[in-house]
């Protein structure tokens, strides 16, 4: 949601809704396989099984191409913030033969992204990002909680994990985070990113 706006993508669409009415404003094919998206007041970043993509916004109007980033095939989420986007890969199974990475893009150049640094990971999917705190969800790893200050040494701060979970996803919301695991979905307070502190949990098994 950006705005009034409700952006939605499927294997090779982004659609645009009114929020009040749910009414398409527009349709726009892209030519990747899509899986997740991340939108900021002008941009829309795809993040697609070969590259990550990002769209002008147009305040509403049928989005535009701008520019990618492309790498080898695999599952790719994508979180962004300031002048650089955040993209996992994992290439197990389904998803490819990527390498399982974090790789930091620097975007300040929109139509022109480039790799800024590579950090290897066990088998990463969702992530999200506040401030200097970077997490991300490496499977049966858990729930990996960074301090990102230092772009190029990453995996030499992390500052906590939450263990025994299989991590899918994580929403950061103020000073909470929801994490979808492969057991249920769970609710931390992060006042202190290096202790997060465990809320509720709903159980879907």
């Amino acid at each position: 949601i950006i705005k009034n706006l409700i952006y939605v993508v499927d294997r090779n669409k982004i659609s645009t809704l009114d929020l009040a009415g749910l009414n398409v404003q527009s349709s726009t094919t892209v030519g990747w396989n899509v899986e997740t998206l991340f939108g900021t007041d002008k941009y829309l970043f795809l993040g697609t099984t070969t590259g990550m993509f990002i769209y002008n916004r147009n305040d509403g109007a049928e989005p535009t191409y701008v520019g990618g980033f492309t790498h080898a095939r695999g599952c790719d989420p994508v979180v962004v913030q300031d002048n650089y986007a955040f993209v996992t890969l994992r290439g197990d199974g389904d998803c490819g033969e990527a390498e399982d990475a974090l790789y930091v893009v620097d975007i300040s150049n929109i139509a022109n992204p480039k790799l800024h640094s590579q950090h290897a990971m066990f088998g990463p999917r969702g992530l999200g990002v506040d401030g200097n705190t970077l997490m991300i969800c490496d499977g049966t790893q858990g729930l990996r909680i960074f301090d990102k200050t230092d772009l190029n040494k990453i995996l030499k701060n992390e500052i906590a994990t939450v263990e025994n979970v299989d991590a899918y996803d994580v929403i950061l919301l103020g000073d909470r985070f929801i994490l979808s695991t492969a057991d249920g979905v769970y609710q931390y307070d992060y006042t202190d990113a290096s202790n997060p502190v465990y809320l509720s949990k709903i159980y879907t098994k």
